[in-house]
Parts: C-alpha cells; structure tokens; sequence
C-alpha cells in the first residue's frame, strides 16, 4: 500500500520504490546497534530486534514489484536471480556471522548485520525499476510482426 500511495502521491516509481527500500533497511541499520545498549535486557533487545526485522522486511514487498516492474517476457528468471543472489548470501553469512561470534561474540556479529543493511539500502540507488530486462528491441521478430 505504502509503494502504491507513494507512486500515486509523487508520480515517480523509480524513487518511490527505491525510497521505501532504503528507508526501511537504513532503520533496520539504526535501531540493530541501538538495541545492542538492551542487550542485557532479553524483553527489551528481543522488541527492539522485532522492529528491526519490521523495518529489515517491509521493502520485501517492494522487491516484488520491482520484479513485476522490470520483468517484461522473463519474470520467473528475474525472480530466479533474486533468489539465487538471496540463495548465496544463506550461504554465506552463516560461516561468516558464525566465524565472528566464535572469536569477538555476538555483539560485532549485530554491527556486522547493522553493515550489511546499509550496504543493501546503498545498493537500492542502483536499482531503476523503469529499465525493463527484456527491451523491445529484443524481443523476437516474428512476435512484433504478430502484434
């Protein structure tokens, strides 16, 4: 709801998407290392680790659309890479995330989340979801010819 109130409200879908991407994963990088003041309070770092994932989560949606936007002809392969790319970070971040509380605990691992959020809001100002991945220049001659 929010994706489409703001593309109605402003007109621009680009920004719109990218906006409630980096906003919700730049307060997730926020209020992770803020909760770490709470860590030894179990009640109050667990609700603040709830409002992380909310904020973490909340451009979930915003990803789909992005898909739906630039999908043209291939959206189960566009969907595909999104998962393959999400695929390699589950493989990646335990050995990593793991490694790290092994030697300097659990603390670090939170700040090295808290980073991986801010690269992910930084990667939304690459992402233009005006740009489709199958242009209509490549799509194929006989199917232009029929339309």
């Amino acid at each position: 709801m929010l994706n489409d109130w703001l593309i109605a409200r402003t007109g621009i879908r680009r920004w719109s998407r990218s906006g409630i991407a980096i906003v919700g994963k730049r307060m997730a990088a926020v209020v992770l290392p803020a909760a770490m003041f709470w860590y030894d309070s179990p009640y109050v770092f667990c609700w603040l680790l709830f409002v992380v994932k909310l904020f973490g989560d909340w451009s979930l949606t915003t990803s789909w659309a992005v898909v739906t936007d630039i999908r043209g002809q291939a959206t189960a392969s566009v969907f595909a890479f999104n998962h393959a790319v999400a695929g390699l970070g589950l493989i990646v971040a335990p050995v990593l995330f793991g490694s790290l509380a092994e030697h300097y605990g659990w603390r670090p691992v939170s700040l090295a989340v808290a980073a991986t959020y801010v690269l992910c809001a930084l990667s939304w100002l690459l992402i233009d979801c005006t740009i489709p991945v199958i242009g209509p220049s490549s799509t194929p001659r006989a199917h232009r010819d029929s339309s």
